[in-house]
């Protein structure tokens, strides 16, 4: 109730939150298209070359229309930079013949809009192509030998698993696809079994890549050339709409849910034994195997068979482009640093995840191996840490004047994906910016705590209500980030202190979410996440989340003409999105991911330790990120 009475707030402001300037059909019509492009088909004989051009707008006698294109585009918080026109050009097709790609492209750009009484100048002329297509690379042929090279493995060890297991050593047997698949279908076999309270979390994860899926798709919406995109404008004056853009803010369900398994899996394993700095080590190169292969894996395929699979328009401003950027930045992958790239050079963008989960996973369990001798002081220094992120994220908010994270998402951002946006990299990716981690880490102490002296939070009423209230709180902390989208946002202290405590709330409730479902909670959504179908696309997450944003390029980059934006479409993507991401997610994961796992450890089995006296040996092993453990 609450929350409906917040919404209808926020509704009542919405003409102050509103454009100065509506957006109506009459002025759209009126304004040069933002996005053109030339014919493709007509564009591909054997001199022709097609090249992506910007240019800007400007006339040398008083223009109303450019005075309107002006105050429009000043309202960067929801419109785009309509001083600018973007256009595919065919070269060849242009009035001026020539080998100064720039004054060809000037020609042909300064043609399209005569008809606005304006003129364009040219700023770049960039992502060119040429008919014929590229050639696989020795290093594809390389990499194609090798994907050749495990399948052959793979069909090996099926065929001597199915006559006889144990005629094959451990390392083959690691790609027996009818083992493989029967660990992806069945649930995790553990030798303790409150780990499997973890699979209710199964449902979390799949949820989750759903709506990773849907914001990556508004992402490339306002990135493709499209045919209209006042429609994207629109979405920032929909109260939905605006709610939905500070979502990033749910990223910390993931950060939370591996430092809470992090913790109490460790929690439940030192019962056993003393875990020493080797086991430690141990859990952290085990996290690397599994992260490391599907990520060197993905690089590659981007930058040597990425370019092979197709051609058009939009095809080298989206798949060029990042295949160039990936070939001078590829090392960042390997050392795990994609968080701390930056902005200029678009490269698997969304892989800064994979680099800041292994950044926590080394922090988890280092922590961990200290404070387990001293438990006491574990919450206290957790929390301080948590304290010091919200002041750390307010002071640089404050000091640089920067706005909330919602903010970051303006139309002309996104067209550039955060190339001129450069605080991304200081107040979103690093780690101690996302407190999410942190908070889990607390929560599964309590957790463990809690069933050391046999509390059991779904008999108490006061802990009941906080859980079914946590994912409504959360929201309402994601809808005050509205105000910052307006045209007279609150002052700049107001957004320190947002962003001081937007993430922190968020992750608080997101835990409480989490912990409320592994504790057993009666509600709605236990039982739909308790189903059973979620297990596999649970195990299926990280290389779902690896893949996807591939899937949605390809889908894009394949378009012949402008892209047409609506409800429908983005409906039509996130289905044949989702369909194809697990399609592939499945031969990646029964191939790559999960073989690679299983090798690691049967040549390196987690060493054994000393028992404790009186004690029988232990059972358990710590690795963190094979047993239970699958975040994405």
């Amino acid at each position: 109730m609450k929350f409906l009475i917040f919404v209808l707030v926020i509704v009542s402001f919405e003409g102050v939150i509103g454009s100065k300037i509506e957006i109506n059909d009459t002025l759209i019509e009126w304004f040069p298209p933002l996005y053109a492009l030339d014919e493709w088909a007509t564009c591909q004989h054997p001199m022709d070359e097609y090249c992506l051009v910007d240019a800007v707008l400007y006339s040398d006698k008083p223009s109303k229309l450019l005075d309107t294109l002006t105050a429009y585009s000043s309202e960067v918080a929801k419109h785009y930079n309509r001083t600018q026109i973007h256009r595919g050009v065919c070269m060849s097709k242009c009035p001026v013949n020539g080998t100064d790609k720039w004054e060809v492209a000037q020609s042909c750009v300064n043609r399209s809009i005569q008809p606005y009484d304006l003129e364009a100048r040219v700023t770049s002329v960039n992502w060119c192509s040429t008919p014929g297509g590229q050639r696989a690379s020795g290093a594809a042929r390389a990499m194609g030998v090798i994907m050749v090279t495990l399948l052959v493995m793979t069909v090996a060890a099926t065929v001597v698993s199915l006559v006889d297991y144990k005629m094959g050593n451990k390392v083959l047997m690691a790609f027996s696809l009818t083992k493989n698949w029967q660990s992806l279908f069945s649930g995790r076999p553990s030798s303790e079994a409150r780990f499997r309270d973890f699979n209710v979390l199964d449902g979390v994860k799949a949820l989750g890549i759903q709506s990773v899926i849907f914001t990556h798709i508004m992402l490339l919406q306002a990135y493709a050339y499209v045919d209209n995109p006042d429609f994207i404008e629109r979405i920032y004056d929909k109260l939905t709409w605006k709610v939905g853009m500070n979502t990033p803010l749910f990223l910390q369900a993931f950060f939370t849910m591996t430092g809470f398994m992090t913790a109490y899996m460790t929690l439940v394993i030192a019962e056993k034994r003393r875990i020493s700095f080797t086991d430690c080590l141990f859990s952290i190169i085990s996290r690397i195997i599994r992260l490391g292969p599907l990520v060197i894996f993905t690089l590659g395929f981007t930058i040597f068979w990425f370019p092979l699979m197709g051609s058009s328009p939009h095809w080298t401003w989206l798949v060029g482009r990042e295949v160039h950027d990936c070939s001078n930045i590829w090392w960042h992958f390997f050392v795990f640093g994609e968080n701390f790239t930056g902005t200029k050079n678009y490269c698997l963008s969304h892989l800064w995840y994979v680099a800041i989960d292994l950044q926590f996973h080394i922090f988890g369990v280092l922590f961990l191996f200290l404070f387990l001798r001293y438990r006491r002081f574990a919450i206290p220094v957790l929390t301080a840490i948590v304290i010091g992120t919200g002041l750390a994220a307010g002071i640089v908010h404050y000091r640089s004047s920067y706005t909330p994270i919602i903010t970051g998402q303006h139309p002309e951002t996104l067209r550039t994906v955060f190339e001129h946006w450069e605080q991304i990299r200081i107040i979103y990716t690093p780690p101690w910016m996302n407190p999410g981690f942190f908070i889990g880490l607390i929560v599964g102490f309590i957790h463990y705590n809690n069933q050391e002296k046999g509390i059991k939070l779904s008999e108490k009423t006061w802990f009941n209500i906080l859980f079914k209230t946590s994912l409504h709180l959360a929201m309402v902390v994601a809808a005050l980030g509205v105000f910052f989208l307006s045209d007279n946002p609150p002052p700049i202290w107001v957004g320190g202190v947002y962003s001081a405590l937007d993430r922190p709330l968020v992750s608080v409730f997101l835990s409480i979410f989490i912990l409320g479902l592994v504790s057993k909670c009666k509600s709605l959504a236990l039982s739909i996440l308790s189903w059973s179908g979620f297990q596999a696309m649970g195990k299926l997450a990280y290389c779902a989340y690896i893949v996807h944003f591939i899937v949605l390029r390809l889908i894009f980059a394949n378009n012949m003409r402008l892209i047409h934006v609506n409800i429908f479409y983005m409906i039509f993507l996130q289905i044949s999105a989702t369909v194809l991401t697990y399609l592939i997610s499945i031969p990646m994961y029964l191939l790559i991911e999960l073989p690679f796992v299983k090798i690691w450890k049967s040549a390196f089995e987690a060493p054994k330790p000393q028992s404790k006296v009186n004690e029988e040996p232990a059972t358990l092993k710590v690795d963190h990120s094979t047993n239970v453990q699958n975040d994405v």
